[in-house]
């Protein structure tokens, strides 16, 4: 079956009780919400709906509710927030993990000064010399205008030692207003193009999920709906625990075109196909 366009979610919303939104992208676009955010909110609420947002920051969830509250959403607005870095720092911090299991001794930190809080520092010993290091603790780029260049060489030196990574932010790229900026994921990309070895915390993998549905008392997967603009991590992530989807076409693989408002059912068929993957609905915009 062929994802099915739609103009607002309304069309949809009595089909679910429990929707589960990605935020950059979808929700914002990292300096202000998109138009319509906080009425579409507001009547899932007055009609309601369980409200999970599912980020892949690797920021802790205090710090991602404190930008939400600069936006203008409040706790009212949504029932819970789970963000990447906020369950890396938890399975750190326990060690009960079998992802977690292996990252033991000195470590090296991607983006320590613009993610500072993500590495239990009480837990573990950072050293600035991946020479000392013996595995890598990957937040993102240090700086937001950091590209992928910056950091080949540490990278390369890093696989000639085979150090393990653990990425806490799987996405690759985001767009900060109208400029694209690279993440965690995209340097984790790289180093396993070279046989580097990636260990991964967010979506799309089940994990995370499950965390969010934790938070329900006897749900019904069918009744439950993840939206989201990135098919490679929001889709690919729900079709692994079995929930709908929709694709926000107009985020990071940038499927719809402004000017005609339509949506390029071509190119998402194709990616859909590349990935392996198929969203339930599609819509250009998130909308009420």
């Amino acid at each position: 079956m062929n994802t099915r366009e739609i103009s607002s979610l309304s069309i949809i919303s009595n089909l679910y009780e429990i929707f589960i939104f990605d935020l950059w992208g979808t929700i914002y676009n990292g300096r202000a919400l998109f138009p319509g955010i906080k009425l579409l909110l507001e009547n899932l609420k007055a009609r309601h709906k369980t409200i999970i947002f599912l980020s892949n920051s690797p920021q802790l969830p205090n710090v991602v509710a404190q930008r939400l509250s600069r936006l203008g959403l409040s706790t009212l607005h949504y029932d819970l927030l789970v963000t990447s870095g906020g369950e890396a720092n938890e399975q750190l911090l326990s060690g009960i993990s079998p992802v977690i299991s292996s990252f033991n001794g000195l470590v090296f930190e991607l983006g320590p000064n613009r993610f500072p809080n993500t590495l239990p520092v009480n837990k573990f010993t950072t050293t600035e010399s991946i020479v000392e290091a013996n595995w890598i603790f990957n937040a993102g780029p240090d700086k937001e205008s950091n590209q992928l260049g910056d950091y080949k060489n540490l990278l390369v030196g890093a696989k000639q030692r085979d150090l393990p990574m653990l990425c806490t932010n799987p996405d690759k790229l985001v767009f900060h207003g109208e400029e694209r900026q690279l993440c965690a994921g995209g340097i984790a990309e790289f180093y396993e193009s070279i046989g580097g070895n990636v260990s991964y915390i967010g979506k799309p993998y089940p994990n995370v999920f499950e965390r969010c549905l934790e938070f329900v008392d006897n749900f019904d997967k069918k009744k439950v709906i993840m939206i989201g603009d990135n098919l490679e991590t929001d889709i690919i992530g729900a079709d692994s625990i079995g929930i709908d989807s929709v694709l926000i076409a107009s985020g990071v693989h940038q499927l719809s075109d402004s000017i005609k408002n339509s949506i390029s059912s071509n190119r998402l068929l194709n990616l859909e196909k590349k990935l392996g993957t198929k969203a339930t609905f599609v819509m250009t915009w998130l909308a009420w």
